[in-house]
């Protein structure tokens, strides 16, 4: 969901988005969009039909919202963002020509413009928008129907990555009522598990397990700084330096995740209690469990005493001080590679830990959508955009079935002359929704040679033929000096490791929970940033010994009677 306080400006286009969807009827956006109705009934009938990739027979102009990048924008000479070796492509491929309608910097200069639109009823023929911004639209009946465009005419590669293997997760966050409103992205499932990433060469040289538990983890932090494996000022393990002790997305460094997810505790979640009711996860009884039991761990001086002051929590790793933390799967990839500067001789190793008191590994996930690609109802030709995004995911994942020569010219064209993707709206971020489990496997395979390495996907074969030369160990991230003497930097070694010992504890079996809902209810819109304030401000304090644990008893209390009970009844309500 999006918890940042919504301005000023926003709250009011609300208002009047409200009031216009409450007095208008059928909708029109302008002379050169007027066409009434949804075109679901029948796909074209021009020679380009069914055809994901065929160009169309009249030319097709697609007004669009451009979303730009913060900073400069530099493209080959005589190119612009409206016309450029990308664009040309479209245009030569599909027969489609993009118009900028209105444009804006990433960010809230574009969402309020996405607002801006909504509230006015003139959206443009094609926009990315987030899941709150979707349902608005939906509710405001401004989008065209994409269920038939989308059955007819999406890609095998967009089919096998939304319906095979998202298991339709994907697009059903953008279907109401059975219909299909939008083109979703796809996270990578295995960005949202927060792993514990270990100095192994630490536990090794004081003889340690493992840690699977919550005392393992406790039992490590103290033998490290007994031992001053550190130095003098060891420090057992990391905390995150931004207000929330866990939160509902992925991606998280240095997070608590993992240990409230062990209490079966979900901060930021909303979830159904024991009893089947929807309920936010940071009220309910397991997570002052977990509080107590991180208040404990500070107390004892096994958590950073400074975490929440920070500015840099990775410097303490980095530099050799630290030997335990939360973090993604991916750190491998650069963090930890870097920490071989000073410590050349580290190792680093994930573990799934903790597990809850019965032994079972529990994490939270993130939604697997945050963007959706949409269509003005009434634009003729939704088809046209389906296939250019197609294209799009095809040139991205290599796939086979591309027409003759575009990948080439595209590789040319495009990506040699350093036209950013961020200027293209049909760039929907479609991964495997286990990329990361499926990359590690077939790396694996390859290098025992069940798999022929001719037969893997080309991001994959890069990382492989980095570990077929260099790799030694498959267990721990380490230094690899020879790749570094071969003119490799220590980025390019840590794709594979990332892959191979990050990717191992997603073998494991977890129990998963999402978010009931990602987007904010309409009195979040008002209310939320004060009760995520005190939510912060209460769980801090409780952690670091400013306030009795018994504080959350009071907390639960007032976050109800400031608007809690009222967002819980409007989350119900929403995911009927």
């Amino acid at each position: 969901m999006n918890k940042k306080r919504m301005n000023g400006l926003i709250g009011v286009l609300l208002v009047i988005m409200l009031l216009a969807t409450a007095c208008s009827g059928n909708v029109k956006s302008g002379a050169d969009k007027a066409t009434d109705g949804n075109s679901t009934a029948a796909p074209s009938t021009d020679k380009a039909a069914l055809d994901p990739y065929g160009k169309s027979t009249e030319p097709i102009t697609i007004n669009i919202a451009q979303k730009l990048p913060s900073g400069d924008i530099t493209l080959p000479a005589g190119q612009t963002i409206e016309n450029n070796g990308m664009t040309k492509i479209y245009e030569d491929v599909l027969n489609i020509k993009l118009n900028r309608e209105w444009s804006a910097v990433d960010g809230d200069p574009y969402n309020q413009k996405v607002m801006l639109s909504i509230a006015s009823r003139e959206i443009p023929d094609a926009m990315m928008v987030n899941e709150e911004q979707l349902r608005m639209l939906v509710k405001a009946n401004l989008l065209e129907d994409l269920t038939v465009a989308f059955d007819d005419y999406a890609s095998p590669k967009m089919k096998e990555l939304h319906i095979d293997l998202a298991k339709s997760a994907s697009l059903n966050t953008a279907t109401f009522d059975g219909r299909l409103y939008g083109i979703p992205d796809i996270a990578i499932k295995a960005d949202a598990y927060t792993l514990l990433w270990v100095r192994k060469d630490w536990l090794d040289k004081l003889k340690l397990p493992e840690p699977k538990t919550i005392d393992d983890i406790e039992n490590i932090a103290q033998a490290f700084i007994d031992n001053k494996m550190g130095g003098d000022n060891t420090i057992g393990l990391l905390g995150p330096n931004t207000p929330e002790l866990a939160n509902d997305k992925g991606n998280r460094v240095n997070g608590f995740d993992a240990i409230f997810s062990s209490f079966h505790s979900f901060p930021g979640h909303w979830i159904k209690n024991t009893e089947g009711k929807v309920t936010y996860g940071s009220i309910e009884p397991e997570t002052k469990e977990a509080l107590a039991k991180l208040r404990d761990l500070y107390a004892k001086n096994l958590i950073d005493k400074e975490f929440f002051l920070r500015e840099n929590p990775k410097e303490l790793f980095l530099s050799g001080q630290n030997g335990m933390f939360f973090g993604p799967w991916w750190m491998g990839w650069g963090d930890l590679t870097q920490s071989f500067e000073k410590n050349p001789d580290a190792q680093w190793k994930a573990y799934s830990a903790p597990a809850d008191k019965d032994g079972k590994l529990v994490t939270h996930l993130q939604p697997i959508s945050r963007n959706f690609l949409v269509v003005r109802k009434g634009f003729k030709n939704p088809e046209a955009i389906i296939k250019a995004v197609n294209m799009r995911v095809g040139v991205i994942r290599r796939v086979a079935d591309l027409p003759e020569g575009l990948f080439d010219r595209w590789e040319k064209e495009v990506e040699s002359a350093n036209i950013p993707d961020a200027i293209d709206i049909f760039r929907i971020n479609a991964d495997d929704i286990n990329a990361v489990t499926f990359a590690r496997h077939q790396m694996l395979d390859a290098l025992d040679g069940k798999v022929n390495e001719a037969t893997l996907q080309p991001e994959i074969k890069e990382a492989y033929g980095m570990a077929k030369k260099y790799m030694d160990d498959r267990t721990v991230v380490k230094y690899y000096p020879d790749a570094i003497a071969d003119g490799h930097n220590l980025s390019d070694t840590g794709g594979y490791q990332a892959y191979i010992i990050g990717g191992a504890p997603l073998d494991n079996t977890y129990e998963e929970v999402s978010s009931l809902l990602y987007s904010p209810t309409e009195t979040m819109k008002t209310r939320w940033a004060n009760l995520l304030k005190l939510e912060d401000e209460t769980f801090l304090k409780i952690v670091i010994g400013n306030a009795p644990l018994d504080s959350f008893d009071s907390f639960v209390k007032q976050w109800r009677s400031l608007g809690g009970d009222t967002i819980i009844k409007e989350v119900e309500e929403t995911i009927k």
